[in-house]
């Protein structure tokens, strides 16, 4: 019931130990994060459900949370009319009228819509039984079902579109749009879908030329063409993750330049001479006190993103300082890492990736090309924990060879498509094939 069955999205938090009663707020953050966490089981696991699930969040961002513009709204509200889920539940009369007997008994059993209800009186759609159990119920294949609720779902959300919506709060924040830039950015990698890619690039650019200021200062907040609030330590340090991923789905030199100058950045506004980053700029009011939180909540902390951010920036050979300051974070929360880890989880992955021994690879190739794409396709595709990728253009990316050390004199070998893997900048023989490929990720 967390989930929103027909349209796609995750609700804020659940309000009993089932999660079948959702409060129906639907916040951009979630939905950002839960598509992270779905790639990566996708990626370990290669069940279709999570690729679905992907999707269908995604569709619901692209149709309900995505301004003209490009950006990203913050979130939809829980109520309509002044009734919480009145936009969400159901009937089974209602559901029978608008499909008719013959699918609404179907879709009623898999969504689990019942005369009864769930929801004082109505029915939250969610799903208690396995698809192979509703079908065999109803004597048909999984498959013959699917196609079934795939039109049943269409005429529901058809009807649904015409109830008073939630109301949409409309602003565009900056850290919470890195967030689902970087879902987008994934998910396009992963699953090979340019139209993701297309959706990660566009609110890029939007951030980039609505929330700044004529000195190029990052703001916090868009609405209604009026951008206003210098931006936060999160706003900064997410947005260059958002970069980051941007140029591992693009290879386009362009964001990895945007992420290094976010960083100086960081380092400009937000330092802090005795621990971690703080959290306002040295640009900003004069606060009694400047906050430097490590607290991981519904988003990652500042800092837990610089040290994400920086650690990546050193694997792909940039000036030791980066790793140096993402140590400095992780020693200003050591005794917090240790004591209360759970609430660090963003801070502890960063840790993780710093404690392990990190792929730096560069594929240098031809675009197209079908040797080049399936060694692509293996650091895409596949989970690998701890990695970062470069992409060559037929061994002659000057742009991309000026500003990551780890991609320079990365050249084809015989007019192959080639592959390097590097651990401290120190390389393997470069491979052809994707087999040897693998063996070296191990």
């Amino acid at each position: 019931g967390i989930y929103d069955q027909l349209g796609g999205g995750l609700s804020r938090y659940s309000t009993d130990f089932e999660w079948l009663v959702p409060h129906f707020e639907k916040m951009l953050y979630d939905n950002a994060l839960f598509v992270w966490a779905l790639i990566e089981t996708f990626q370990l696991t290669k069940n279709p459900l999570y690729e679905t699930a992907v999707r269908d969040v995604l569709t619901y961002v692209a149709r309900d949370m995505t301004s003209p513009e490009g950006g990203f709204f913050s979130a939809e509200d829980a109520d309509s009319e002044g009734v919480e889920g009145k936009f969400y539940v159901w009937s089974k009369a209602e559901v029978l009228e608008i499909l008719r007997p013959e699918s609404g008994e179907l879709a009623c059993a898999f969504w689990d819509i019942t005369e009864k209800g769930n929801f004082e009186g109505n029915s939250i759609p969610n799903r208690p039984r396995s698809d192979e159990d509703v079908a065999e119920q109803f004597r048909i294949t999984p498959d013959e079902m699917r196609l079934q609720l795939r039109t049943a779902r269409k005429k529901l959300m058809a009807v649904r579109s015409l109830r008073i919506r939630p109301l949409l709060d409309d602003k565009v924040l900056t850290s919470w749009n890195a967030l689902m830039i970087s879902a987008f950015a994934r998910a396009a990698r992963v699953f090979n879908d340019s139209e993701f890619e297309k959706r990660a690039v566009r609110a890029a650019n939007f951030i980039f030329e609505n929330l700044q200021d004529e000195s190029g200062r990052l703001l916090r907040r868009w609405r209604e063409g009026e951008a206003r609030f210098p931006a936060y330590l999160c706003d900064h340090a997410q947005l260059a993750v958002a970069c980051l991923d941007l140029y591992e789905t693009t290879y386009d030199p362009e964001w990895f330049r945007k992420a290094t100058e976010l960083s100086d950045e960081i380092n400009r506004l937000f330092w802090n001479e005795t621990g971690p980053y703080y959290d306002t700029g040295n640009d900003g009011e004069a606060l009694l006190t400047r906050n430097a939180e490590g607290y991981d909540g519904v988003e990652p902390s500042g800092n837990s993103s610089v040290a994400n951010a920086f650690l990546r920036l050193s694997a792909y050979g940039l000036a030791p300082k980066y790793l140096a300051d993402a140590h400095r974070v992780f020693r200003s929360f050591a005794p917090h890492l240790e004591q209360a880890g759970v609430s660090f989880s963003a801070m502890l992955g960063a840790l993780h990736f710093n404690l392990s021994a990190v792929k730096e690879v560069v594929i240098s190739g031809r675009r197209g090309d079908p040797e080049t794409e399936l060694l692509l396709a293996e650091v895409r595709r596949e989970f690998h924990t701890n990695l970062v990728v470069s992409f060559v253009e037929n061994g002659e990316s000057p742009e991309t060879e000026k500003i990551i050390p780890l991609a320079s004199g990365r050249k084809m070998i015989n007019e192959k498509a080639t592959a390097y893997v590097c651990q401290n900048q120190k390389c393997q023989l470069p491979v052809h094939k994707v087999a040897d490929l693998k063996k070296l990720l191990v």
